[in-house]
């Protein structure tokens, strides 16, 4: 699960492990309300910040955030048996 800790400058360790990391693997939180992700840093972090830490993650797997948002819904739904659907666009 990778948080905004994601998006620090001079997290590479964390930017490594998530370019390595298979997509069928992850989750994203918020670790609210500490660790805004950039460039909501040093304000109280919310669930909604969650955003960021898509954007950034899209960015640097080079992948488009509709299919990063489908991978992280089915990885919920399979780590916590539930069945939470796809939004209405």
């Amino acid at each position: 699960s990778f948080s905004g800790m994601l998006t620090f400058k001079g997290r590479t360790d964390i930017v490594e492990v998530a370019l390595y990391a298979p997509l069928q693997n992850i989750l994203f939180e918020t670790d609210s309300p500490f660790l805004s992700p950039v460039p909501m840093r040093g304000k109280t972090n919310h669930s909604y910040f969650v955003e960021y830490i898509y954007k950034f993650f899209s960015e640097i797997k080079k992948i488009k955030i509709f299919e990063l948002e489908e991978t992280i819904r089915k990885n919920f739904n399979k780590i916590f048996s539930v069945n939470i659907i796809e939004k209405e666009v």
